[in-house]
């Protein structure tokens, strides 16, 4: 029951979060894609450490490296 009573005001804020995004990149929902993309990649590397011990190897290193290049990317170059 609280996963529904959660997810209410979750998906609400997730909405918000692309409208405004979108708007910031004038209108363009790519960069959106791509850093909501990118910043799933981290998130989950992170996680994935802390939670289940995963260790970090070179492969995924580079590509958390090369997710948060795509978000560098996406948000300094206009």
């Amino acid at each position: 029951m609280w996963v529904i009573i959660m997810g209410m005001p979750i998906t609400w804020i997730f909405m918000l979060a692309t409208k405004n995004l979108v708007s910031w990149s004038d209108g363009v929902l790519w960069p959106t894609r791509l850093i909501g993309f990118s910043v799933g990649i981290v998130v989950f590397a992170i996680l994935s450490k802390i939670l289940f011990g995963e260790t970090i190897s070179a492969k995924t290193a580079v590509c958390i490296g090369l997710a948060l290049l795509i978000i560098v990317v996406q948000i300094f170059w206009k």
